[in-house]
């Protein structure tokens, strides 16, 4: 694979889980929150989520192609995205 098309590849896999994971965020929420709250978020809200989601999956793919993927890796990872969403939503509800 030229190294052209294997960065379209990556962007195009990013763009594609970013804008999943939000939009998967978005009706959580929506399904969460009752149906009279009026701070309804929408997917755009979320894309900053799903940019971490996507980026800590890439990553993984990236030490999965190098045989460097470990469980332990795996718990590595899922530990920092969370630790990162927690960071995140702690800023955000300081600010306002």
């Amino acid at each position: 694979m030229s190294p052209t098309a294997q960065a379209l590849l990556y962007s195009a896999g990013f763009a594609a889980l970013s804008g999943s994971w939000a939009l998967l965020r978005e009706l959580y929420v929506v399904r969460r929150v009752s149906e009279g709250s009026e701070s309804r978020r929408t997917a755009i809200h979320f894309l900053g989520s799903g940019m971490r989601f996507a980026f800590a999956v890439e990553f993984g793919l990236w030490l999965q192609s190098l045989r460097m993927l470990t469980p332990v890796y795996v718990a590595l990872l899922m530990v920092t995205y969370l630790f990162l969403e927690y960071l995140f939503r702690a800023a955000e509800d300081r600010a306002g």
